[in-house]
């Protein structure tokens, strides 16, 4: 029921601002137009080898590491900045002022900015495969299966970014800087394996590179569960050692909360 209250306060907000929708509607579009005929510039240059496992197109390629970037992006910085813009504009305090638990205020805060980016994730690939002509048919399911892990483990870092926008009422950076360094070397515009040798290293232990992987070898690649199980396992240990300091963050939070009643300064 609180989710639901939560999501549907900020469904109400989303679609009263209308140019802001179709703004958003526009820089998507614009987004799948430039890797297309990025795509075709690639194309004109040769084949790369580096490509060959992911059917030897960059479009979709691209596309596929767009798409999974775009969602964590949205992961991390939807639940922080939600709750600053509570902060800001006071609603924060009194939602503190009830008997709901601060982790419960943070997790439904997010529950829209998750929805808008699951949304964005479906919409790019449906646009990228039909201006591609290509159908996924092997390993669509298995998405089932990558995507929640995905999530879940952003959307855990976002909540613990929440907390830190709590205490110090500018936890965006920290997420900002996590991602922007997961954007740079994850791999989604260019194969990892084009980056130098101690750069690789750094992508290995980022998340975003083995969700990536996992959904351009089950997309692409014709995969099967086998193939990507140990992707699957790095994304759950991931998602595990996540939630676990997202736990702690939300319980600092909260102890920094009651002892110092900060909540109204920003």
């Amino acid at each position: 029921m609180w989710i639901r209250a939560f999501f549907l306060r900020d469904l109400k907000e989303e679609i009263s601002y209308r140019l802001n929708m179709l703004w958003q509607i526009g820089n998507l579009a614009f987004g799948i137009l430039g890797l297309l005929f990025l795509g075709r510039m690639v194309a004109v240059g040769g084949d790369n080898p580096a490509l060959e496992v992911y059917g030897g197109g960059y479009f979709l390629f691209a596309v596929v590491g767009v798409a999974v970037g775009d969602a964590m992006w949205a992961a991390l910085r939807g639940f922080a900045g939600r709750v600053r813009y509570d902060q800001v504009v006071g609603t924060l305090d009194a939602m503190l002022s009830t008997p709901a638990p601060l982790g419960r205020i943070v997790i439904a805060s997010g529950t829209f900015p998750l929805f808008k980016a699951l949304l964005r994730l479906v919409l790019y690939l449906g646009a990228g495969f039909v201006l591609a002509g290509f159908v996924p048919t092997v390993g669509v399911w298995l998405l089932a299966l990558v995507l929640p892990l995905t999530f879940l483990g952003f959307a855990a870092l976002g909540v613990a970014s929440s907390a830190l926008t709590l205490v110090f009422k500018r936890g965006e950076p920290v997420g900002i800087l996590f991602g922007a360094v997961s954007f740079l070397v994850g791999g989604t515009l260019y194969p990892v394996s084009s980056l130098p040798a101690w750069v690789q290293e750094i992508a290995a232990w980022l998340p975003l590179t083995h969700a990536i992987e996992a959904s351009r070898m089950a997309l692409l690649g014709g995969a099967g569960l086998g193939e990507l199980l140990g992707e699957l396992l790095w994304l759950l240990v991931f998602d595990a050692v996540a939630i676990v300091g997202a736990a702690g963050a939300l319980r600092y939070a909260n102890a920094h909360l009651l002892r110092y009643g900060t909540s109204r300064q920003y």
